[in-house]
């Protein structure tokens, strides 16, 4: 019989070896089929971790539905308010609608085209400033965002000269609605400026803070008609408040309150005594009330009107930190995964 050798034993060494070769030969057409799944479009678990994730829209560009819902409320009180007060830009209409003792003012020239043109201007930048917040038109109409911005800004620095100009003697003129009026200007003003410098400087997520806080600012005049009563109420509270008249001035709104009310004139000199004569530039104190005749409801107004345009300023620079203070993690997330899309 022929010698059978056995044949030596393989060594651990080419085990492991030919083991590695084997398992080596396995991953090159799992990573072919891994490749040609994902380029036609078959879904795997390795392809779906790199794929881009898509921010779903609720409703004209916005991605979050709290912001859609602030848009509608701020925005169709904002344009509801604009559209009534266009009424007031012709004489006729500013004569009937205006509030108790404004008339005496802007029945002359220099007052009444102020008036008109800080109508014009702000009412209608407000209108611009409605829809440069929304996303849809923002990305699709890139150049009517741009036009109608700037369009909006100029408009909104020509309201406010001529707000400051018809400050100096609205409502009384007292100090507290001339300094209201300036800081009102000042912010618009330069959060304006902040605005149009950070889009320059292609750093939009600031524009975008910045053009909030100058429509927050703006949408403060509307506020004034409620923090108006509130202040009213309480400074009539707290002890009887008089505010002084020129005697022209009272006559003349006592005559329009009679004729708005239907009702007869009373006699400024058997009323304010200290009228008599022809001292029509003297001064008289009239009691402020809610209740009363048509120029103790004048002199309310002129007490109070400093006062709320404060409050609501003070109101509207808070709700607009706020809100920008608390969409901050929304934004911060969503820059974290712009970044990681953009690095996968």
């Amino acid at each position: 019989m022929p010698d059978m050798k056995k044949k030596p034993a393989a060594t651990v060494t080419e085990k492991t070896s030919a083991h590695c070769q084997q398992r080596q030969s396995f991953r090159i057409p799992l990573k072919f089929n891994v490749l040609m799944a994902s380029q036609s479009g078959i879904s795997g678990n390795t392809s779906q971790a790199h794929a881009p994730i898509s921010k779903r829209k609720v409703g004209l560009g916005f991605i979050r539905r709290r912001s859609q819902w602030l848009w509608l409320f701020f925005g169709s009180i904002t344009l509801g308010f604009c559209i009534f007060h266009f009424q007031y830009v012709p004489a006729e209409g500013m004569r009937q609608r205006l509030l108790p003792g404004e008339w005496f003012l802007y029945q002359q020239k220099y007052y009444q085209f102020a008036m008109q043109l800080h109508l014009m201007t702000t009412l209608t930048s407000s209108i611009l400033f409605v829809f440069q917040f929304i996303p849809y038109i923002r990305d699709n109409y890139r150049q009517f965002h741009r036009v109608s911005g700037r369009i909006a800004f100029i408009l909104l620095f020509i309201g406010s000269m001529s707000g400051i100009t018809i400050s100096q003697r609205a409502f009384g003129g007292s100090m507290s609605t001339r300094s209201a009026s300036l800081t009102l200007a000042i912010m618009t003003a330069f959060s304006t400026f902040k605005s149009w410098r950070s889009i320059r400087l292609r750093r939009v997520n600031e524009h975008r803070k910045w053009t909030l806080r100058c429509a927050f600012y703006m949408g403060s005049i509307i506020s004034v008609r409620g923090t108006l009563l509130f202040t009213a109420i309480a400074t009539m509270w707290l002890a009887p408040q008089y505010v002084v008249f020129r005697c022209d001035e009272l006559d003349f709104t006592m005559a329009l309150g009679a004729a708005r009310r239907n009702v007869s004139v009373l006699s400024l000199e058997a009323k304010y005594p200290a009228c008599q004569g022809t001292r029509a530039l003297a001064v008289v104190p009239v009691l402020s009330a809610f209740r009363g005749s048509y120029e103790e409801v004048a002199s309310v107004l002129r007490l109070s009107f400093g006062a709320s345009m404060w409050l609501a300023l003070v109101l509207h620079a808070v709700g607009v930190e706020f809100y920008l203070n608390s969409s901050a993690p929304q934004e911060s997330k969503a820059r974290q995964s712009t970044s990681k899309e953009k690095t996968t």
